[in-house]
């Protein structure tokens, strides 16, 4: 019985002591070491004059491992800037300085795309959301050359609001 306990406790002693990267809790506004964030898969990206880090390691990463996120978690893309500071995409994109009506008539195949939309006439605002990073940065790059007026964008939230 004395070797069962011994092992048992060498076991859990170890688990303890051993951390490992995937049980740090990721949350938004959480600094990543460059060791750290080597280690999660992912790929590159530039949108506009700013770089970043998507991370493609989504199955690893539990809803209640993102810290300060309120949709689906299927919609959610974690991203790191280039301090490896995380943020959180939720695929969406925003469409400024065009009226709606032109949005829906020229962007009829990208709109049938995303899993949500939004027009409010009267900003002159849209919003497309989609399932995937991958899905939101290819209309992304549509839409840009479509509306080369207006201004489009890809929300990434790198803080959450505290009350004061």
């Amino acid at each position: 019985m004395l070797n069962k306990i011994t092992i048992l406790t060498l076991i859990i002693t170890t688990l303890t002591i051993t951390p490992t990267f995937a049980q740090t809790e990721l949350s938004i506004g959480k600094k990543l070491s460059p060791a750290q964030l080597s280690k999660l898969k992912g790929f590159n990206l530039k949108l506009g004059d700013q770089s970043f880090k998507v991370i493609t390691e989504q199955q690893n990463i539990k809803e209640k491992q993102i810290k300060g996120t309120t949709t689906n978690a299927l919609s959610k893309t974690l991203i790191a800037n280039t301090n490896g500071v995380l943020g959180v995409s939720e695929n969406l994109i925003l469409i400024a300085r065009v009226p709606p009506n032109q949005v829906r008539s020229v962007t009829q195949n990208i709109i049938h795309a995303a899993i949500s939309t939004k027009f409010y006439d009267h900003l002159e605002v849209s919003s497309l959301q989609f399932q995937t990073f991958n899905q939101t940065i290819t209309a992304y790059n549509e839409l840009v050359k479509l509306f080369p007026q207006a201004e489009v964008s890809i929300p990434i939230k790198f803080s959450e609001p505290s009350p004061r």
